[in-house]
């Protein structure tokens, strides 16, 4: 497994439906050096959290309501393979320095919900 050798200073929001996949992210940024992690299981809660506590980017599943409201930078975790039009994408499965990269991309170009660049994980 490649990995990754730095430090995210960055808060995280973590949208997933799945418990077990937000807890494995949040264990994932930990390792990161993440400085924080949230995790949210629906939309609702999402809006809740982004309301009441600033994060700089949030990780949404793509089995997660897309018109969740949060107004962040989002890199979007998909099945499947990653194309032009999903350039705010990075497929799954993905190599933790792979997400560390995309979540880098999306907070410098925090002004925009639109991430530039696409990265595929390689098996």
């Amino acid at each position: 497994m490649q990995s990754f050798s730095g430090r995210l200073d960055m808060a995280v929001l973590i949208c997933s439906s799945s418990l077990r996949f937000r807890q494995s992210l949040e264990t994932v940024l930990s390792a990161m050096g993440c400085a924080s992690a949230a995790s949210v299981g629906d939309a609702g809660e999402a809006r809740q959290q982004s309301s009441t506590q600033r994060f700089d980017i949030a990780i949404v599943d793509d089995a997660f309501d897309a018109q969740s409201g949060i107004d962040i930078p989002m890199v979007r975790l998909v099945s499947g393979s990653v194309t032009a039009e999903t350039d705010n994408a990075l497929s799954k499965p993905f190599r933790p320095a792979e997400l560390a990269q995309m979540l880098t991309i999306g907070l410098a170009n925090s002004g925009s919900q639109e991430l530039t660049t696409a990265h595929a994980a390689t098996p």
